[in-house]
């Protein structure tokens, strides 16, 4: 059993590094323990964006950083985050770019929190089809 857990626990990892998914892991105290290549992709693609509205972002140091790096004023998201029981799904704005997050928390086996895993898609073209669908709805009300 043993042996298998270990070999589980590694498909696991190698797992999470190969998906496109853009994956980040949080430990118990909210600092970055993970984040797997696909979501350095994307955070390095909008990180001198951020930077205008985040100055201490950093892509290359978000490994140990605690979360509050993405936040201006992280107290909100910070209590939301320690007693989330479910899944959390948000929206955030940095610079231009939107990301959709979906946040899960993580449990031990004797149900006492371990963290949270974070997936990140960037949200723009989903925001741009809201519009346009708005925009297509107000035209059709015009017209009738």
């Amino acid at each position: 059993m043993f042996r298998h857990r270990n070999a589980a626990d590694a498909l696991s990892v190698l797992a999470t590094k190969a998906i496109s998914a853009n994956i980040m892991i949080a430990d118990d105290k909210l600092n970055i323990v993970y984040v797997n290549e696909a979501v350095m992709a994307l955070l390095r693609q909008a990180e001198a964006d951020i930077k205008k509205d985040l100055r201490q972002f950093s892509v290359d140091r978000l490994i140990g950083t605690n979360i509050d790096v993405f936040h201006k004023d992280p107290s909100h998201q910070r209590q939301m985050l320690q007693s989330l029981k479910s899944v959390h799904r948000a929206t955030i704005k940095m610079g231009k770019w939107s990301f959709d997050l979906v946040a899960t928390p993580l449990q031990h086996a004797d149900g006492s929190r371990a963290g949270t895993v974070v997936e990140w898609a960037d949200a723009s073209i989903r925001l741009q089809n809201l519009n346009y669908a708005a925009q297509a709805a107000a035209v059709s009300r015009a017209q009738a």
